[in-house]
């Protein structure tokens, strides 16, 4: 009788044998070529897989390293902490070849995957950043803004904490309970919000004090809000979301208010308009893949492999993991062609019903206190004709 490719028995041995015969390429490749190929193997192959990748790992170059975070994250299989953390220690050595967008993914990949980093990573990270900003998209700023906030690190911050927590350690990372280390009180001035216009309307809020930034600090989010102007239409819904949350987690005064406007004109293009004012939040949550849609099933309490991984839902939900299947960035598109969009997807996107304190729960906890943020959605909401009430 054949043994048919699907049937379980075709993943032994001899598959096994052959995967520790792989190349470095090879076997980043296939990593990656699993998910593409809506193949889901079982874990004694993966776990062959990464171990051969371990072995490998000063061969890798910078594009399958990212390469092989990408699939991991597609896979939803999360390998143990020695593993990464030796990993995580490549990575580095590759940081200045990365080009923009593969700082971005990878960055967000090893969020996702709930990697334990250091300060010291992620402040060369931030200095690769910032060196290449004219190589980023819309897509890579989104999910780099994310990345940072799962460690609540902000750039050049004389407030960051001695070391970046591990995400794994995020309720909508890996359904652990949130910790953070959180600096003093860091919020947002609502006097100076209040006198720039209509996304300034949280009257209920006390004025709290703003630690200032460093001129480095500010250095870098000014090339972040000027590289996000030119590339808005580079971003997927995604990661527009992601960078609205992730920017909120981690600026405490108010953005720029360019950078607030053009976002808000993205959103409002991309991302279907919610049926209602007490969607708005959900609705945004799923775009960015922190829950999942109505209806579908969130595999996060399903039984995991603990040998050299665990299969598990790692910062993304099922949802979202479509957008590792391409990295082709969106083109720009008309305000008509956008609502044709909005009209055609809004029978597909369907908020799960979240009470705010639900809601409030999975948001990051220094933006789920954000006054700009609370503004902005304030905002977005008359824009969608729903008043400004939160």
């Amino acid at each position: 009788m054949q043994v048919s490719s699907r049937h379980p028995c075709s993943w032994k041995c001899p598959v096994v044998v052959r995967v520790c015969a792989l190349s470095c390429c090879f076997a980043a490749g296939s990593l990656l070529h699993l998910p593409n190929a809506g193949i889901q193997p079982p874990p004694v192959l993966l776990d062959a897989l990464l171990l051969r990748v371990s072995v490998l790992l000063p061969e890798l170059g910078p594009q399958e390293m990212v390469q092989v975070a990408r699939a991991l994250v597609a896979l939803q299989y999360r390998p143990s902490d020695v593993w990464l953390s030796a990993f995580v220690a490549q990575c580095r050595t590759h940081l200045p070849a990365l080009a923009g967008d593969d700082l971005g993914m990878l960055l967000w990949a090893l969020s996702s995957l709930g990697t334990p980093m250091d300060q010291a990573w992620l402040l060369a990270f931030c200095r690769e950043a910032a060196r290449g900003w004219t190589t980023h998209t819309g897509e890579s700023l989104g999910r780099m803004a994310w990345g940072l906030s799962q460690y609540n690190f902000t750039p050049f911050s004389s407030a960051n904490p001695e070391s970046g927590p591990a995400p794994a350690a995020l309720k909508n990372a890996l359904g652990a309970e949130q910790v953070f280390e959180l600096p003093a009180s860091r919020y947002d001035d609502v006097a100076r919000l209040q006198q720039q216009g209509p996304m300034a309307t949280l009257s209920q809020q006390q004025p709290q004090a703003v630690l200032s930034m460093t001129r480095k600090e500010e250095a870098w989010w000014s090339g972040f809000y000027r590289t996000c102007g030119e590339q808005w239409h580079t971003a997927s819904p995604q990661a527009l979301v992601l960078m609205l949350l992730g920017v909120a987690q981690l600026v405490c005064s108010a953005p720029d208010r360019e950078w607030q406007r053009g976002l808000m004109r993205a959103i409002r293009l991309c991302v279907p308009r919610p049926p209602t004012s007490d969607s708005v939040l959900p609705t945004l949550l799923m775009v960015a893949g922190i829950v999942p849609p109505r209806g579908a099933t969130d595999p996060s309490g399903a039984a995991g492999h603990r040998a050299g991984g665990r299969r598990e839902t790692v910062g993304v939900s099922p949802s979202a993991l479509a957008a590792l299947q391409t990295t082709a960035a969106p083109t720009a598109m008309g305000s008509q062609d956008a609502e044709s969009l909005m009209q055609g997807q809004q029978q597909e996107c369907v908020p799960p019903p979240m009470s705010r304190e639900e809601v409030l729960a999975v948001l990051p906890p220094q933006a789920a206190q954000s006054v700009w943020l609370a503004a902005f959605l304030a905002e977005l909401k008359a824009q969608w004709g729903m008043g400004r009430v939160l």
